[in-house]
């Protein structure tokens, strides 16, 4: 869809020849703000493009040249300056689309400013081509691309980089893919994927493509932080070696897998709470659509964490799943303003329709919490001031940052029972005190309820020594 915000476009245009430029600012995917410089012949367009597309300068190297023919329009190979990169495009757009285009060291950190948080780098390089007659026949594709250094940044560290190489065609009588993932000139992993559309008349196109059977496979051996890097967890990280082998048949909506993982001193890494889980050893197999956590243990701190349970690959069903998670002493946060030890039992649930449930009883043998008074740094703001909103649609500056993407667990229902019967330490705002508490905590991760009880330091009166003390009489 395109939303135009705002436009000025003035046009000169009679007999088949004119001129044309213009300004727009909207949002079709993405924000964008573009100017245009246009020259209109009977038998070719010229047209200079300038602007910013999510705080990306997007400019076409030489005028873009288009054929206009009978309610179609071919668009002549064209380079495109985007994102520290150049694209060259051609292709024709009418009743049917049809787009060829040709990558060039493509700086793959723009992907980071349509979904920030991946911190994702490399460079892309092939050809991506795609062709559809009309919008509702089954569209035809091919995607040849080679990433070099493709790597992911934290706060804290980088993945090792690796080579990837794809390979991959969409057919209306089918389609396949290959990948091949190389770290330093050795191959770590293979996947070979393969599917067969429904035949036509059986609903949309994108109804048929996930309701196609499936077949194909993966194999790797290598870091856990590149196979990691692909699940987009923000903020998170998961290093070592690790093995996979799985084959995978059924649909694509609900695929079949059989197949086995294993990881052996893993390294975990939260780095918005400051979890860290160390020797982690991981053991799970493939079988239908589910995935059986069979054994999970890791050291946090100086205690440990034990997980197993299931979850379902299945999107028809909403992924449900249902893990037990067993803390001992297990530290599950550590920064500047919270560091925390957890005692007990987790369990993380999930059913077709329902938002993840997490429950369990928790006791926290140390807690140290301190204040951090930010009031200081705000503006105060004046009454009896009113402000006029602003007239007319809102600006766009094509500067707009994309929104953090929901994850799977981005909203969880709660339903736990926590105690800390002592060593409950606050400080900060001139408050040392230790505290003890047994509270529920209910409500959902957005919007958290607690209900219990917070109890402070008693006060005892100080004693006080006698000046001289009776002798007991002597038997």
């Amino acid at each position: 869809s395109l939303d135009i915000a705002a436009a000025r476009v003035l046009v000169n245009y009679q007999n088949g020849k004119g001129h044309a430029k213009g300004l727009i600012e909207g949002t079709s995917g993405v924000p964008f703000r573009m100017s245009l410089n246009a020259d209109l012949q009977p038998a070719l367009w010229r047209v200079a493009l300038n602007g910013r597309v999510r705080g990306l300068d997007l400019k076409t190297q030489s005028p873009a040249r288009i054929v206009p023919k009978n309610g179609s329009y071919e668009l002549l190979p064209t380079a495109i300056s985007f994102g520290g990169g150049s694209i060259k495009l051609a292709g024709s757009y009418g009743e049917g689309m049809k787009v060829q285009s040709r990558l060039d060291k493509i700086d793959m950190a723009l992907i980071n400013t349509f979904v920030p948080g991946y911190g994702i780098g490399g460079t892309a390089s092939g050809s991506l081509d795609f062709e559809q007659a009309n919008s509702a026949a089954f569209p035809r594709a091919d995607a040849r691309l080679h990433l070099d250094d493709f790597t992911r940044t934290t706060a804290a560290l980088i993945s090792q980089p690796v080579d990837v190489n794809f390979v991959g065609k969409l057919l209306p009588n089918g389609g396949e893919a290959r990948a091949v993932i190389r770290s330093r000139g050795t191959v770590i992993g293979r996947m070979v994927a393969s599917l067969r559309p429904l035949p036509p008349g059986s609903g949309p196109w994108t109804e048929r493509l996930m309701a196609a059977p499936l077949g194909g496979g993966i194999r790797y051996n290598g870091p856990a932080d590149t196979l990691f890097s692909f699940a987009g967890l923000t903020n998170q990280r998961l290093s070592g070696p690790i093995g996979l082998a799985a084959d995978f048949s059924c649909r694509v909506a609900d695929p079949c897998l059989a197949g086995v993982v294993r990881g052996k001193g893993l390294t975990y890494e939260n780095q918005t709470y400051g979890t860290k889980l160390t020797a982690m050893d991981l053991s799970g197999r493939f079988d239908g659509n589910r995935f059986e956590l069979q054994s999970l243990t890791a050291k946090a701190g100086a205690g440990t964490v034990s997980a197993s349970g299931s979850l379902s690959l299945a999107a028809e069903a909403g992924y449900p799943m249902d893990v037990s998670v067993k803390l001992n002493q297990a530290r599950l946060a550590r920064s500047n303003t919270l560091s925390a030890s957890a005692t007990g039992d987790l369990r993380l649930t999930k059913r077709a329709g329902e938002t993840a449930l997490l429950s369990g009883q928790l006791r926290l043998p140390e807690t140290r919490y301190q204040i951090v008074r930010e009031g200081s740094a705000e503006v105060p703001q004046l009454t009896g001031v009113r402000f006029k909103p602003p007239v007319g649609p809102k600006r766009i500056t094509g500067n707009e940052q994309a929104r953090q993407s929901a994850s799977a667990f981005s909203l969880i229902r709660l339903d736990l029972k926590v105690v800390a019967p002592e060593k409950l330490y606050v400080s900060g705002m001139g408050l040392e005190a230790e505290w003890r508490a047994n509270f529920d905590i209910s409500g959902t991760s957005a919007s958290i309820r607690r209900d219990g009880n917070l109890i402070g330091p008693a006060h005892r009166p100080a004693r006080t020594r006698s000046a001289r003390r009776t002798p007991r009489p002597r038997r």
